[in-house]
């Protein structure tokens, strides 16, 4: 079959739309904690935030999967190899949502966000993605935007500590990236989603139950949180990011959702009010232009592959 000669649009749209459903997970996760405040001094635990949001949401992928008809291909997937991505998911979520306590959300964001780094490298060597020089100017520059994006600090012993649970959760995030890209290949998006969440919850509600802190929110508004931390940013921006990354090189995926921390630093100035300077502004329009340069490889990569089979051919 002829490959296409560039990114289907309806990947790439179904990608930013799932990255900006991503972008309001820390608002939510926050909020929750917040607003639920301390019973008897015990604060409700980030890592249950970050339970709460795969269990809500994983009764509605299972839904969708077992929809679907029997013969689907999914059926030669063992059961086995797709709590994978919900492990590697539970190993960034629960780093993630703890690094909200100790530095910025646009910190934590960017940093898990730079898994954008080794899942290039990983496609370049694995799938055998080609790697086109606008690519690699546009990942360099949506990468180095981002490390602007956050400006610099005044760091201290518990930001020094945040972040390094943020560069944690990139690892982790480098893992269900690959490992969604894999399995999304050879089932359905909403198999994938709905073992990844139910996995992915039963990690992270062991790990809840060793920690000190809280497993169940004791007020309406924080529940009301969750569930809009699951369907907002499960359901709608993992389940969209899934569902574009079946269409687009891993690679490229993972740099176009470096619209995440972008997004993720403006919500948190409005709804947060952790400050936005000018400078943080410029570098967002650096990411801006990175992705876009970065589109434009995946393109000329796609057509350049498209010519030599043509050319093969005749």
């Amino acid at each position: 079959m002829t490959p296409p000669a560039k990114p289907p649009p309806s990947g790439l749209v179904a990608l930013i739309a799932g990255a900006l459903g991503i972008a309001f997970a820390p608002i939510f996760a926050k909020h929750a904690v917040n607003v639920d405040g301390a019973v008897g001094g015990v604060m409700l635990s980030p890592v249950a935030v970050a339970f709460w949001r795969m269990a809500l949401a994983a009764p509605f992928f299972w839904v969708m999967a077992l929809r679907q008809p029997r013969t689907h291909e999914g059926t030669r997937v063992p059961p086995w190899l797709l709590i994978v991505p919900g492990f590697c998911f539970a190993c960034d979520l629960a780093l993630w949502h703890w690094a909200f306590e100790f530095t910025s959300v646009a910190n934590a964001t960017l940093e898990a966000n730079l898994a954008v780094v080794p899942v290039a490298l990983i496609g370049w060597w694995r799938f055998k993605e080609k790697l086109g020089f606008a690519f690699v100017i546009g990942a360099g520059l949506a990468l180095g935007g981002t490390v602007l994006l956050v400006g610099a600090g005044t760091p201290t012993a518990s930001t020094i500590f945040g972040d390094m649970l943020g560069v944690g959760s990139a690892v982790g995030y480098t893992g269900y990236l690959l490992a969604t890209k894999v399995l999304v290949g050879r089932t359905s998006v909403a198999r994938v989603m709905a073992w990844t969440c139910t996995s992915c919850a039963a990690f992270l509600l062991i790990v809840s139950l060793l920690a000190p802190q809280r497993v169940f929110p004791t007020t309406t508004e924080a529940w009301l949180s969750l569930v809009a931390l699951a369907l907002v940013a499960q359901i709608a921006g993992q389940g969209l990011i899934a569902f574009g990354m079946r269409r687009l090189p891993a690679a490229f995926s993972a740099v176009t959702l470096i619209v995440q921390p972008l997004a993720a630093a403006v919500l948190a100035w409005i709804l947060l009010g952790q400050e936005l300077r000018s400078s943080q502004i410029a570098a967002g329009l650096v990411v801006i232009l990175g992705i876009y340069l970065a589109r434009v490889g995946s393109r000329q990569e796609a057509t350049k592959q498209l010519q030599n089979t043509d050319t093969a051919a005749s």
